[in-house]
């Protein structure tokens, strides 16, 4: 007897994004899952296959490897790193998986851009990710875009906490929220848009769960027993040379922000998750969870990975190189108040900066 079960094939599928599609399509139970990663031996690839995925080797630079990754599905879902170089690889990457599934003649492409993609942010992961979107409608395939706004997990890490809240502090109104969405979300999204394809193919989603000032998610942690912030304010001049693309993107979150439309989003679909709780019902916790207010938050240890970044250990490399370039930072300033403590006082030095 012929299986008549679609497959669908899943980029990213040892990051958070496709880990959240696998664990939505593995509930769904109704698909042939097809993990296309760098490593189909490595210790995530053959934790998959255990749970009945099929682990194939496919590389973003290579588009034979891609199409033949391809080859047979029903379905791809595609979503990209973000690198350093101003969205150069992502672009590239994004638009050849995009050529691939064309050639294997996909029949469903779901791709996982960000919230605010069309609105020309001046964010370069952003554009990259909008000259994808563009890509994927010229070649005519059948595609449905989800766009999931700031990440409730990028506030898991303390020392990445206290940058990105202080972040808040500077560049948005005391009471602009921040919309955010669990990626479990996500992968809920997806599997439901390949459930629906009359529905969903030629249409784009902003999807978030939650949103929230800086104050409720400050409030949020200390129910919890967590620090929200540190007891005093980052100096802008530290925020503005952060490495990469926060301070900007942080500006752009003041200034515009996400639109997504969270009451029609919940909707559709009841359970979508929130900072406080971790569900919409706002049930208490139990006592030992006092680690994130979030409740399906995932153990992530921070791995050594020589290659390019992806969006597993996105948050520990960027507390890294948040917490080094802000000591260095603080030390500089430290240094210049001393020096100036030693030298004749002048009115100016009290002057507030503009």
């Amino acid at each position: 007897m012929l299986n008549t079960t679609k497959t669908i094939a899943v980029i990213g599928a040892t990051g958070r994004q496709g880990s959240s599609v696998i664990e939505a399509l593995l509930t769904a139970g109704t698909w042939d899952i097809r993990a296309v990663v760098r490593n189909p031996g490595s210790p995530a690839g053959r934790q998959m296959a255990e749970r009945g995925v099929a682990v194939v080797a496919g590389d973003l630079d290579d588009p034979r490897r891609l199409r033949d990754a391809f080859e047979g599905a029903y379905g791809v879902f595609s979503m990209q790193g973000t690198h350093d170089d101003g969205g150069e690889i992502e672009a590239r990457r994004g638009a050849r998986v995009a050529d691939a599934a064309a050639a294997a003649r996909v029949r469903h492409f779901v791709y996982a851009s960000v919230g605010g993609a069309e609105r020309h942010s001046g964010i370069p992961h952003f554009a990259a990710k909008w000259s994808i979107e563009e890509r994927l409608h010229k070649i005519g395939l059948p595609v449905t875009v989800v766009r999931p706004v700031f990440f409730m997990e990028n506030f898991a890490l303390q020392s990445y906490r206290y940058v990105l809240l202080a972040l808040m502090r500077s560049y948005l109104l005391q009471n602009k929220p921040l919309q955010m969405i669990a990626v479990a979300d996500i992968g809920k999204w997806v599997a439901q848009a390949f459930a629906n394809p009359e529905k969903f193919i030629g249409s784009a989603h902003e999807i978030a769960g939650d949103e929230l000032t800086r104050q409720q998610i400050v409030a949020a942690f200390r129910r919890h027993g967590l620090r929200g912030n540190l007891p005093f304010a980052i100096p802008r001049l530290v925020l503005e040379r952060l490495p990469g693309e926060l301070a900007p993107m942080f500006k752009w979150f003041g200034r515009a922000g996400y639109r997504a439309d969270i009451a029609r989003l919940r909707a559709g679909q009841p359970d979508l998750q929130t900072l406080i709780s971790g569900s919409p019902t706002n049930r208490p916790r139990p006592p030992d969870a006092r680690r994130f207010p979030f409740q399906t938050l995932p153990d992530v240890q921070p791995t050594r990975s020589t290659g390019p970044r992806d969006d597993n250990d996105f948050q520990q490399r960027w507390s890294i190189k948040c917490r080094k370039h802000s000591r260095t930072r603080l030390l500089s300033l430290r240094e210049a108040r001393v020096a100036s403590a030693a030298q004749p006082h002048s009115p100016l030095h009290g002057k507030a900066p503009h």
